[in-house]
């Protein structure tokens, strides 16, 4: 730990009253970071940027990569320690850019999860159109069948509709997939002993 990291060393040699006041600044730009960050639902720990900065942020992270965060760390550093009058950024630019960074992460986590999600559900309906095929099913029947011919998804848990949510309001196909076979524990039973 060396305290006399902040302020920059060179300025040592200047008075007391230039450093008296670079501390001022720097505890004025602190507190507005601080301010900044805690209206954009961030947790941040203030004893964790002197003499440098690490770890500021503690909650609120959403899906924020460590590598993100170190990337923060650097940018709160140099905004706050180092020759702060040189920084190139605000603390609104800073702060806005964590914000914007943490909405893209978690934006393209769920964009992931969807596109996965609908990968299986389309590999479902081939599956089950190639055995009501070999079955000589009706084209409307939208279960899957297992070799014990017993049933695994009714219509009750997925189905193919047509909803006016296209881009002017028009029909399109769409997957219905009830919630509760989504967002509740399925009751043990034989195929699913565990739930």
């Amino acid at each position: 730990y060396n305290p006399l990291r902040s302020p920059p060393s060179y300025m040592l040699n200047d008075s007391l009253e230039i450093i008296q006041k670079y501390l001022k600044y720097r505890q004025i730009r602190l507190e507005e970071l601080e301010e900044l960050l805690e209206l954009e639902d961030f947790v941040f720990i203030r004893g964790h940027t002197k003499p440098y900065a690490y770890e500021v942020l503690d909650d609120g992270l959403g899906f924020l990569t460590p590598e993100d965060l170190i990337e923060f760390d650097l940018a709160i550093d140099e905004y706050i320690n180092h020759e702060y009058f040189k920084c190139p950024a605000t603390a609104e630019e800073i702060v806005k850019g964590i914000t914007v960074l943490r909405e893209e992460r978690e934006n393209g986590l769920y964009l992931s999860i969807l596109e996965t999600f609908i990968g299986v559900i389309d590999r479902l309906f081939k599956e089950q159109q190639s055995a009501d095929n070999e079955n000589n099913e009706p084209k409307d029947h939208k279960r899957r069948k297992d070799k014990s011919n017993i049933v695994i998804y009714p219509q009750s848990v997925l189905f193919e509709a047509q909803r006016p949510w296209g881009r002017q309001g028009e029909q399109c196909g769409v997957y219905v997939v009830s919630l509760q076979s989504l967002l509740k524990d399925l009751t043990p039973n034989r195929l699913t002993p565990n739930g």
